[in-house]
């Protein structure tokens, strides 16, 4: 289902990740996906490693926009190069892929395109697979930036922005946003905005709420 939302994850003060997803935002959909990625990687070694790598995100520049934008066209023509499609050559980039930009962002770009099968065990820390994606060490990605386009602008255009999912890696904290005129709340990370998305609820990390709560209180009354 079409419901348009960001995922932003903050580290060390800023604003590494802006993520634009088109599909499933709402709680229950794009919300218990993160909540899964985050699970996933809630020890302490992992996290420090999504950290590392989230501190190596970089905005993409107009130029490199604009040749992302000349290869978009290529593969949303009738007749593109087989295997020339946007998931494929810049995931990072296309509105389908929303939370799992994190599974890229951890694994590297190389590694999310051509994920292998799940290894139980990674460094003696048992990992669980979830959607296909997990945690595999990559041989090349180690100092490997992550080019992303900075979404996050359409905090401030609540009629279209329905959902926002923040990491704050400084507080530790899940915070969830929402949009709609109806809805009301502090704007907390986006505070510079003049009418953006307003917090709905704060999750401590690591996270110990049960599915069914965190709808529930992520859900606007």
């Amino acid at each position: 289902m079409g419901t348009r939302h960001l995922i932003i994850v903050k580290n060390e003060g800023e604003v590494k990740v802006a993520q634009y997803g088109q599909w499933d935002g709402y709680p229950d959909g794009v919300g218990t996906d993160i909540v899964n990625f985050l699970h996933n990687i809630r020890d302490p070694d992992l996290m420090e490693v999504f950290k590392r790598r989230v501190n190596l995100c970089q905005w993409a520049t107009q130029d490199e926009i604009d040749s992302i934008n000349e290869a978009i066209e290529i593969a949303s023509t009738d007749d593109p190069p087989e295997g020339f499609t946007l998931n494929s050559i810049f995931p990072e980039f296309s509105r389908d892929t929303s939370w799992k930009v994190l599974w890229l962002i951890l694994n590297g770009k190389e590694n999310y395109l051509h994920t292998t099968k799940a290894q139980d065990y990674i460094n003696g820390i048992q990992i669980s697979q979830h959607n296909g994606y997990q945690w595999q060490p990559a041989i090349d990605n180690k100092d490997t930036k992550t080019l992303l386009n900075n979404g996050m602008d359409f905090g401030n255009d609540r009629t279209f922005c329905e959902w926002a999912w923040v990491i704050d890696l400084d507080e530790n904290k899940l915070e969830c946003y929402s949009g709609g005129r109806q809805v009301d709340g502090p704007k907390g990370i986006f505070e510079e905005f003049d009418d953006p998305v307003r917090l709905q609820a704060s999750f401590d990390l690591p996270l110990t709420v049960e599915y069914a709560d965190f709808v529930v209180l992520c859900t606007p009354k």
